[in-house]
């Protein structure tokens, strides 16, 4: 099971995901009241409390399908 947690940690780093121990602390500050939560919106340019992505930020974020193919625009 080891492997399985390793390969999975090692594709959400390639994949330029946040850690673990990041999205726990995302978590953790909005059960604190939202404070943080402007910190991980500018990091990730992505507006967590509306689920939508910003417009300027340094990742371009793209829509999934289930199967997690790209909905084209």
């Amino acid at each position: 099971m080891t492997g399985a947690v390793h390969s999975s940690t090692s594709k959400r780093r390639a994949a330029g995901m946040p850690s673990e121990a990041e999205i726990e602390e995302f978590f953790a500050s909005v059960e604190r009241g939202r404070v943080g939560v402007r910190h991980f919106n500018d990091k990730y340019n992505y507006d967590f409390v509306r689920d939508e992505p910003m417009e300027e930020g340094r990742y371009e974020w793209v829509a999934l399908m289930a199967d997690g193919k790209s909905i084209s625009t």
